[in-house]
């Protein structure tokens, strides 16, 4: 569960991650006064849902906890990183398209929160939705950038813009470029902790260029420290 809102005296609405249909929206009857249903957002959750008449928001019928997380809540800290991710996968997925690699993530991290599994986390995202930069070459003539040189990047304009078509805003050691470029494409533990905060910095650029689905670095605030 990445998010529970009140409706009305008694009921709930709960938005869900699910390994099989993705993200979910259900309400949930009476779940104020139910023992039968849990609604605690770090845990792992087995749910029954319900689809009602064709509608976009399902009804929750049961849940229970699988994988419980009780040691996330006596660190504020790794409480963050959890909020931080549950955040960013819900305002990133679309509806109802299952993100087997996003789910398994998303509970690797739950499981072992780290500034850097949250910062590649975000850069992997972005991807899987179809917002990769372009790390290899400039964006506006082609021009190739070589592995292991420096370079500018425009998160705005879609990825690496060279001098001569204007540059950009952030601009990236070649360590840094290969280790984002990495992290983006999949791999896992690549990013150098150095390298976590100009990660954040890159996805919320991103996330800002495609609407401000996140607001601002709120995803990231624990990788930012």
């Amino acid at each position: 569960m990445t998010k529970a809102v009140s409706y009305g005296d008694a009921d709930v609405i709960v938005h869900l991650f699910t390994e099989t249909l993705g993200a979910v929206s259900a309400l949930a009857h009476r779940a104020k006064k139910s023992d039968k249903l849990a609604r605690e957002p770090l845990h792992t959750l087995e749910v029954t849902l319900d689809e009602r008449d064709g509608r976009e928001l399902m009804t929750l019928r049961e849940s229970r906890i699988v994988t419980p997380r009780l040691a996330l809540l006596s660190s504020l800290d790794a409480m963050e990183l959890a909020g931080g991710a549950l955040t960013l996968t819900r305002a990133i997925s679309p509806p109802r398209v299952p993100e087997p690699e996003l789910w398994s993530r998303l509970l690797g991290l739950l499981d072992a929160p780290s500034p850097v599994a949250l910062a590649e986390l975000g850069l992997r995202a972005v991807a899987v939705v179809g917002w990769s930069l372009e790390l290899d070459g400039c964006v506006a003539c082609g021009a190739p950038c070589p592995r292991g040189k420096a370079a500018m990047l425009a998160p705005e304009r879609g990825g690496v813009v060279c001098r001569a078509c204007g540059g950009g805003p952030l601009l990236l050691t070649g360590a840094t470029r290969d280790g984002l470029g990495r992290a983006a494409a999949g791999e896992r533990g690549v990013l150098a902790e150095g390298d976590v905060a100009r990660a954040v910095e890159v996805v919320s650029r991103v996330l800002a260029a495609h609407g401000g689905v996140v607001d601002s670095r709120r995803w990231a605030t624990m990788s930012l420290r």
